[in-house]
């Protein structure tokens, strides 16, 4: 189970407000603002993990880029992670992997900007 961080999709809502600033993001920016908020998201998924027997959905968890860099699919290999996430109907859900994913959209897209902004080549 992942949480997807498509760079490109976070740019194609930022385009308007990018374009009337006049910036310019750069392959280099915006893989950078990629990998710092997936290890971000990788973290907080690992912290709300709940822990079964074997530990294995918590010590999967890890980004995987693409080859561009501009995506990272952050999640577990488990194959029952969606059941822990979404719940079944004798188990309440306990999401870990997506909300983290959610909260931090925000902070990718001012990251997006600063690099844009030449503020952290």
């Amino acid at each position: 189970m992942t949480g997807i961080l498509e760079g490109l999709d976070q740019l194609g809502e930022l385009a308007v407000e990018i374009s009337r600033a006049g910036l310019v993001v750069s392959d280099i920016g915006l893989t950078r603002a990629v990998k710092e908020i997936a290890e971000v998201i990788v973290d907080e998924q690992r912290a709300g993990a709940p822990v079964g027997a074997t530990g294995d959905t918590k010590n999967t968890i890890s980004a995987v880029y693409s080859k561009g860099g501009h995506e990272a699919l952050c999640g577990t290999e488990t194959w029952y992670a969606h059941f822990i996430e979404d719940g079944t109907v004798d188990l309440p859900p306990r999401p870990f992997i997506h909300p983290p994913g959610t909260k931090h959209e925000a902070e990718f897209d001012e990251l997006v900007l600063q690099y844009g902004s030449g503020g952290l080549w």
